[in-house]
C-alpha cells in the first residue's frame, strides 16, 4: 500500500482537484447571493440559468464531465456531486422562470434549490478535506506515505494481526553511501535517485503492503500476513534489481548504481508494533556492519 486510502491520484492531480473544489465552493456561495439579488431586486438572470443542461456547462460541470481525474470515482462524494448539482440547477431554472413570468416564487422550488445548493457545498467540502488529508499523508518526493500515515495504517494492521494471530514482517531499508551521491552529484540528482529507488521497491511490493519514506534515505515496509521466508525471497530479488539498475543523472552522461541494506523482523504475538520496528532496525545495523548491500534477519526458530 504505497498510498493510504482509496485513490491513486498524483500529487499534482490532488492539488489541482483541491483548487477546483475550493473555487467551486466559493463560486456557488457567490451564485446564491446573485440569485437572491435577482429575485429580490427584480434584476435580470444570467442566460445560462435557463439552460436545461446548465449543470453540464458551468465551470464545475465542465471540470466534472471533461477534466476530473478518473481516480476520483473511488470517492462516494464525487459520485454524489452529479445528481445534486443537476437538481440544484433545475431548481434555479424554475425559480428564474417563475420570476421572469411574474409568478409568485414557489416556497417548494426555493427550498429545493437552497437545500441542494447547501448539500452540494457540504459534499464538495468533504471531498476537499479528504484530499487535503491525503496530500499531507504523502512524501511529495517519492510518492510513498510519510511516517505519520505509516503509523496510522500499520497500527491498524498490527491490531488485526493480534486478533487473527497472523504474522507480519517489518523491513527497515537504508540506501548505502547515499551522502556520497549528494556530495558528488548534487541534491537534485540525489532526489532523482531517491525517486527511482522508491519506485523499484513499490513496483515489487503488493498493493496490501505499506511502504513509507521514514526519513532521509531510509524507508520502512510493513508486509501483513507474510512469512519471513517469503519476505526474504522478495527483498533479495529487490536487491538484485537495484544492483542491475543504472540510474542516469540529470544533465549528465553519468550513471550511478545504488545498493541498499535491509533489516527484517517478524511480529511476535503480544508485542507492540514498535518492538518489530526496533528489531528490524537492529537487523539493519547488522546488514550495514556486515558490509552493506545485503539483507539481515533473525535466525529461524527451531
Amino acid at each position: 500500500m504505497t498510498r493510504p486510502g482509496r485513490n491513486n491520484l498524483t500529487n499534482q492531480e490532488t492539488q489541482s482537484t483541491i483548487d477546483v473544489l475550493e473555487n467551486a465552493i466559493a463560486n456557488h456561495q457567490q451564485w446564491l447571493n446573485q440569485l437572491h439579488e435577482s429575485l429580490i431586486c427584480n434584476q435580470p438572470f444570467q442566460d445560462d440559468v435557463y439552460r436545461e443542461d446548465a449543470h453540464r456547462h458551468c465551470k464545475l460541470g465542465q471540470w466534472y464531465y471533461h477534466n476530473a481525474p478518473e481516480s476520483l470515482t473511488t470517492f462516494k462524494e464525487f459520485a454524489e456531486i452529479e445528481p445534486i448539482h443537476a437538481r440544484m440547477h433545475d431548481a434555479a431554472r424554475k425559480l428564474a422562470q417563475q420570476a421572469t413570468e411574474g409568478k409568485p416564487i414557489s416556497p417548494e422550488a426555493y427550498s429545493t434549490f437552497y437545500r441542494s445548493q447547501q448539500q452540494l457545498i457540504r459534499i464538495m467540502g468533504s471531498l476537499r478535506d479528504q484530499l487535503i488529508e491525503t496530500a499531507y499523508s504523502f512524501d511529495p518526493l517519492t510518492g510513498a506515505i510519510n511516517r505519520h500515515a505509516f503509523y496510522m495504517i500499520a497500527e491498524k494492521e498490527h491490531a488485526l494481526a493480534e486478533r487473527t494471530r497472523e504474522g507480519y514482517v517489518v523491513a527497515m531499508i537504508d540506501l548505502d553511501h547515499f551522502k556520497q551521491i549528494n556530495d558528488r552529484h548534487g541534491h537534485l540528482n540525489g532526489d532523482r535517485v531517491l525517486r527511482i529507488t522508491a519506485d523499484i521497491f513499490q513496483q515489487r511490493l503488493r498493493s496490501s503492503d505499506i511502504f513509507c519514506r521514514f526519513g532521509g534515505e531510509e524507508f520502512i515496509a510493513f508486509l501483513p500476513s507474510t512469512w519471513l521466508q517469503d519476505a526474504i525471497n522478495l527483498f533479495e530479488s529487490i536487491l538484485k534489481m537495484l544492483q542491475a539498475s543504472d540510474i542516469s543523472l540529470d544533465d549528465s552522461n553519468e550513471v550511478v548504481r545504488v545498493t541498499a541494506s535491509i533489516g527484517l523482523a517478524t511480529h511476535i504475538a503480544g508485542r507492540e508494533l514498535d518492538h518489530a520496528i526496533e528489531q528490524a532496525d537492529a537487523q539493519l545495523y547488522e546488514a550495514k556492519r556486515g558490509g552493506r548491500n545485503r539483507l539481515s534477519y533473525p535466525a529461524p526458530a527451531d
